[in-house]
């Protein structure tokens, strides 16, 4: 799949350079508020490695990146779903104004030829 930011307009602000992402010894709280930020800015975004260490909170933190891993298809299909309901809508809503915008200016030029 070619994947560009012509091809999928909602992906104009998105980095589709970076595919891995090396997160070695990196502190993480959680996993979901840190996939949903990086899915966010990097939709190529697949893989995430660590360096496994017994060392204090490593372990930790190593699986919470995992579950990151885990999660990024998902988020990406999310965000897919989203830009095309709400391209759906706008498109629904941008119809239904011309529409009365029309009606309204067909009104108002039978009420000023009537007068």
């Amino acid at each position: 799949m070619d994947i560009t930011a012509a091809a999928l307009p909602w992906l104009q602000n998105a980095h589709l350079s970076l595919t891995s992402l090396d997160a070695a010894f990196s502190p993480i709280a959680a996993a979901f508020p840190v996939a949903r930020f990086l899915s966010s800015i990097f939709f190529l975004l697949r893989t995430v490695t660590v360096n496994n260490s017994d060392s204090g909170n490593a372990l930790e933190y190593a699986l919470r990146w995992e579950e990151v891993e885990t999660l990024l298809p998902g988020l990406f299909d999310i965000r897919e779903e989203e830009w095309a309901h709400g391209n759906q809508w706008a498109l629904q809503t941008m119809a239904s104004a011309a529409t009365t915008m029309a009606l309204n200016n067909v009104q108002s030029s039978i009420a000023t030829n009537s007068a």
